[in-house]
């Protein structure tokens, strides 16, 4: 028999984990790699090549699905360069300083909450010389906000203001880092470490996240729910970049299970009278879990988002997910877990 190596060049170089199979090991063959060994190449089959997966069995973009049914496939495995990947940071995470501008609920930043005094370090985003000038990628104003931005003392701010200055890191990094930004852009692993630490922070703080002083059950709410979309769309900016430059991510897993409030209607309203009657209540703290309500029992992982979703799809039920469409939250949240299978008609 001859001598093989443990791993092909192509995993040994990815530091992934190598499948031996005729002709190709399992990560060549999906990602269509030359499959060499070092020693020799392969001539025998180590283990019998996976049978073609049913319909119903296809594991989709969710990771404890494809575990589920492809148990030998490294998750953190993806394909970069992904034109789907670029489709989503232009309709979430792109979109968020025109939607402030014009007074709208944006991915994970609501015009309405309260800052109590704090900073706000969106409301560069509602200038609009300042907004196109970011936007456009080509110009001082918006470059500049992002090197100030990476050297602000976080620890020394309150909550409210930490919140703000995660979320328009978020936007920057979108803006100046994806795909490719200018020549002068701040170093994206300084950028990117910054924002991980920054969101590290924020998690820390959900479990007390109620104890914050706000003015109402709705602005807790908003408080609460901004703080969970945020950590969601940070962790997943991060995780596409390294997904669409490099084909390798460990967070998938991680971020399957950050929870958020999957109620429709309620991130979208402008009154508290609107939130409530979205709701489906009678009071604010039957929203917020503090009346007959429960907050809590409305909040789902992003896994089980994701499936219910898919339930409905396969069910039939596809209209009764079109509640969903206003919100680009929740779109974003079903084509990362489920795929651009044109169920929006985006």
């Amino acid at each position: 028999m001859p001598t093989l190596r443990k791993a092909c060049r192509q995993c040994t170089s990815a530091k992934a984990r190598c499948i031996i199979q005729t002709p190709q090991c399992k990560r060549c063959a999906l990602r269509g790699l030359s499959c060499t060994y070092d020693l020799s190449p392969l001539t025998a089959s180590c283990c019998p090549p996976d049978q073609p997966l049913a319909p119903k069995d296809t594991p989709g973009h969710c990771i404890l699905r494809v575990l589920k049914v492809r148990g030998g496939i490294d998750p953190a495995i993806c394909d970069p360069g992904q034109e789907k990947a670029i489709e989503i940071i232009r309709l979430g995470y792109q979109s968020i300083p025109q939607k402030l501008r014009e007074g709208s609920p944006a991915l994970c930043v609501h015009p309405k909450l309260h800052t109590h005094g704090a900073y706000n370090h969106t409301s560069a985003f509602t200038d609009h010389a300042l907004a196109d000038t970011a936007q456009n990628g080509d110009g001082c104003l918006g470059y500049e906000g992002f090197r100030r931005l990476l050297g602000v003392g976080f620890e020394d701010m309150d909550i409210y203001e930490q919140l703000t200055a995660v979320q328009a890191l978020i936007v920057y990094i979108a803006i100046f880092h994806f795909p490719h930004g200018p020549p002068q852009e701040p170093d994206s692993g300084t950028a990117l470490t910054t924002l991980s630490s920054w969101t590290a922070h924020l998690l820390s703080l959900t479990s007390n996240i109620h104890s914050y002083p706000t003015t109402s059950p709705w602005q807790s709410w908003l408080l609460a729910e901004s703080v969970r979309r945020t950590i969601i769309f940070s962790y997943g900016l991060i995780m596409t970049l390294a997904s669409f430059n490099r084909g390798y991510c460990d967070g998938w897993l991680f971020v399957e299970s950050l929870p958020f409030d999957s109620r429709p209607g309620l991130w979208m309203a402008m009154s508290p009278q609107a939130w409530i009657a979205a709701a489906g209540v009678k009071r604010g703290e039957d929203v917020v879990g503090k009346g007959s309500g429960s907050e809590s029992g409305c909040l789902e992982s992003y896994h089980e988002y994701g499936e219910r979703v898919r339930k409905g799809w396969r069910g039939g039920e596809g209209d009764a997910h079109m509640v969903y469409r206003e919100d680009m939250f929740f779109m974003l949240m079903a084509f990362g877990h489920e795929g651009w299978e044109g169920h929006w008609g985006v």
